[in-house]
């Protein structure tokens, strides 16, 4: 039976409906070795991020320290320089750096996001 046909009897099929994505085996491995580098680059500039939001900029070596964490390339495929990661995998990613600083969060969205051309 279908699920619109199963709300319509009271019944919901919640493994249908609210599928909880999991992570791929290589997601996990990936996000096992950045997540502590994450916080480790960012927590010393916990006080700094306030003063270069008001500032609106953000100095080159902390774009680049963001770079080398790879924090650019999360979702751009392997074959093109990036990570690969799933969407899942991205998104845990983007809960790290937000709970630290939003403007990193910001600045991964749009590098990861970046379409790849030819």
């Amino acid at each position: 039976m279908s699920v619109a046909k199963n709300l319509m009897a009271g019944r919901i099929l919640e493994d249908r409906l609210f599928p909880y994505p999991a992570l791929r085996d290589k997601d996990r491995e990936v996000l096992g070795m950045m997540v502590d580098a994450i916080d480790q680059f960012l927590g010393p500039k916990h006080q700094d991020f306030k003063r270069w939001d008001r500032a609106a900029e953000q100095p080159a070596e902390f774009i680049q320290g963001l770079r080398d964490l790879g924090l650019f390339g999360l979702i751009i495929p392997e074959e093109h320089g990036g990570l690969g990661l799933s969407n899942a995998g991205y998104a845990r990613v983007l809960s790290q750096t937000s709970g630290t600083a939003a403007n990193c969060k910001l600045m991964e969205a749009i590098t990861s996001n970046t379409r790849l051309t030819s």
